[in-house]
């Protein structure tokens, strides 16, 4: 169990706003509403908190949500994150290169061709990491010529090829360590997640689409990359009056529409990670349950299997995971409500890196179509073996812990 107190936290906000269908029966004339009516219209209210923040809802009745726009925005100071896995990464090489060797000099030599080495995947063209992601699996030649091809010089080709050298394992792990350099070197400044999204509900099903992209600002260069684009279908019901039940299924599809270098901030969102990984299809069935007291108080519990399947990029294989949560909602029919959740992710194969719990708590104000909230999320646990820490080869763990010390979203 990781000291809470060195947790690093998220801030999200989230401005929504809503088209609210009209109740069934809104449009009759004449005061002869009945009881059943009246109840009617009560169970289409229920479930109108407006959801959770980072889990999942249940879907609500149409009377209490039609149609919904926004923009969710995360900010992540990726500076402190990636200096402090950097130097990480560094020490791990040297200790590599230098184990056993009686040479006084070896750790300021090796530190210089790995410093090196960081800088020039840093500089690669995304046009070109692919290849040169891929050749890293390979002999040595083949990586030489595909760096060489991509306007590396000679001196920091070797620098390169000397840093992967060190990297014993498998071809998958030492494409996995260029991809880690390459991402400590080139994330210096704020990175800025962005994920446009709108939402469809009808009586029996409700769609969603989320185009997810980031802004990374840095000292001289800014640059946008695209993520994988989310689809997401669901279904269900809401039953009772005073106190109402909710039932929903949902399928989540996340498309390899991403750019490589977009993979970068997947430690930024570890809890949404498939929608950064560039390289990977996801799919994920998941299953909620909630009640809704008198629009007093929401309790949403959720359960979901993802399971993430490598086509592009030069990535491999396939990891499969658990995401799991329960979150509240007090006072929802107010202007202003309180939120909090509790929200998990645990590995099932070959996604030891998710292994984690977070609570989050905020704050949601309501202003009739408009919705704000503010909220913050931190994690309480996270597992600690670097080592294993790895999502579809991904070496992701370290980076993880400290990544994410922000997060800001606007919904319309």
């Amino acid at each position: 169990m990781k000291d809470p107190a060195r947790a690093p936290w998220k801030i999200l906000v989230i401005l929504a706003i809503t088209v609210p269908a009209l109740p069934a029966g809104a449009d009759e004339a004449g005061s002869g509403g009945d009881t059943s009516r009246s109840k009617s219209q009560a169970e289409q209210r229920s479930f109108s908190g407006g959801g959770m923040l980072f889990g999942r809802s249940v879907k609500p009745p149409v009377g209490a949500r039609r149609f919904a726009v926004g923009l969710d925005m995360a900010v992540a100071p990726m500076d402190i994150a990636y200096r402090i896995a950097g130097d990480r990464v560094r020490d791990k090489a040297i200790d590599s290169v230098c184990e056993g060797s009686t040479d006084p000099d070896c750790r300021a030599t090796a530190g210089t061709y790995v410093d090196a080495a960081m800088d020039a995947l840093a500089r690669v063209p995304d046009s070109r990491w692919d290849t040169i992601e891929a050749a890293a699996g390979g002999d040595t030649a083949g990586l030489n010529q595909a760096l060489a091809d991509a306007g590396v010089p000679p001196s920091q080709r070797q620098a390169v090829l000397d840093y992967v050298a060190q990297v014993d394992g498998s071809p998958e792990e030492k494409r996995a360590a260029v991809r880690l350099a390459r991402g400590v070197a080139s994330n210096r400044g704020v990175n800025l997640l962005f994920e446009p999204w709108a939402e469809f509900n009808s009586r029996w099903i409700g769609v969603g689409l989320g185009i997810p992209f980031t802004l990374r600002v840095r000292d001289g260069h800014n640059s946008a990359h695209l993520g994988n684009v989310s689809l997401d279908v669901r279904s269900g019901g809401v039953w009772g009056q005073g106190v109402a039940f909710g039932l929903t299924g949902g399928l989540n599809l996340t498309l390899p529409t991403g750019t490589a270098a977009v993979g970068a901030s997947v430690p930024a969102d570890l809890f949404r990670a498939p929608k950064y990984m560039h390289a990977y299809l996801g799919l994920a069935p998941y299953l909620v349950l909630g009640f809704d007291l008198g629009q007093w108080w929401e309790v949403h519990g959720h359960l979901e299997f993802v399971t993430l399947h490598a086509v592009r990029g030069g990535a491999s294989g396939s990891s499969q995971y658990l995401k799991y949560g329960v979150g509240t909602i007090l006072l929802p029919r107010l202007f202003i409500n309180l939120i909090a959740e509790v929200n998990g992710v645990s590995p099932i194969r070959n996604a030891a890196a998710m292994n984690a719990l977070f609570v989050s708590g905020g704050v949601q104000f309501r202003f009739w179509i408009m919705r704000l909230a503010i909220a913050a999320q931190g994690p309480v646990f996270q597992a600690d073996d670097r080592d294993a820490a790895r999502l579809g080869g991904v070496s992701i763990g370290t980076l993880s812990r400290f990544s994410v010390l922000g997060r800001l979203a606007f919904s319309f």
